[in-house]
């Protein structure tokens, strides 16, 4: 069974706003739920989420919020934002 990444409306609403995001963000979350299935199969340490719990994952200046289901194969992003570069900061 393939893996899935999946997106809450508003998520998907950004990434389809930025040419070539979707597919970044599936290419990074299809690796992270590659890894963790071998880490639970190998470790047997579960790295899924909740949504009250989501995890990070940084793409360019994104910020992206989301969770894994391992027992579903299935990543699902539930927010997206662009961090706002501090006046001065040069960052």
């Amino acid at each position: 069974m393939p893996y899935k990444v999946e997106a809450s409306i508003g998520a998907g609403q950004v990434m389809a706003q930025v040419p070539g995001l979707r597919h970044r963000v599936e290419d990074m979350l299809t690796g992270i739920l590659a890894s963790a299935e071998e880490i639970r199969r190998i470790h047997q340490i579960d790295l899924a989420s909740t949504s009250d719990q989501p995890m990070r994952l940084y793409v360019g200046p994104y910020v992206l919020s989301y969770v894994l289901d391992l027992d579903q194969r299935c990543a699902k992003v539930v927010f997206v934002e662009q961090p706002k570069r501090e006046r001065g900061s040069g960052t």
